[in-house]
């Protein structure tokens, strides 16, 4: 699990890094600097293929590396003035490092998906 503290008291410096506790000992962490935290959300409706994209994210996602969270969210979405609806699945991620790695990787293992640099956000 990450976390995001605020360095205060405990350093010089005053920066926001990422905690990871480690599984068998909660009381141990590690502690890692981070340069850039990419977002990113990429949305796929029932005509788009968001069940073959949904089919494949669950194989996909558990063996993505740690730096990289994937979830999807299903929803309801309106399509149009007359009320007809869609049903719609976002795939919400977090990146630790640059946007370009994280496109050049879920392009190699999720190419389904189709994330773009324009799909990506940083966050400071």
């Amino acid at each position: 699990m990450l976390k995001r503290i605020k360095l205060g008291t405990y350093s010089a410096i005053n920066k926001t890094i990422w905690v990871k506790e480690q599984r068998k000992s909660p009381k141990s962490i590690i502690l890692f600097n981070v340069t850039k935290t990419i977002l990113f959300n990429v949305t796929k409706t029932i005509e788009k293929g968001s069940t073959d994209v949904t089919y494949k994210w669950q194989t996909v996602a558990p063996e993505l590396p740690e730096d990289l969270f994937l979830r999807a969210m299903p929803q309801v979405k309106n399509i149009n003035t007359k009320g007809n609806m869609t049903l719609a699945v976002s795939f919400i991620g977090q990146f630790l490092g640059q946007s370009e790695e994280v496109v050049a990787l879920l392009n190699e293992r999720f190419p389904e998906l189709g994330l773009q640099q324009t799909d990506c956000h940083e966050v400071r």
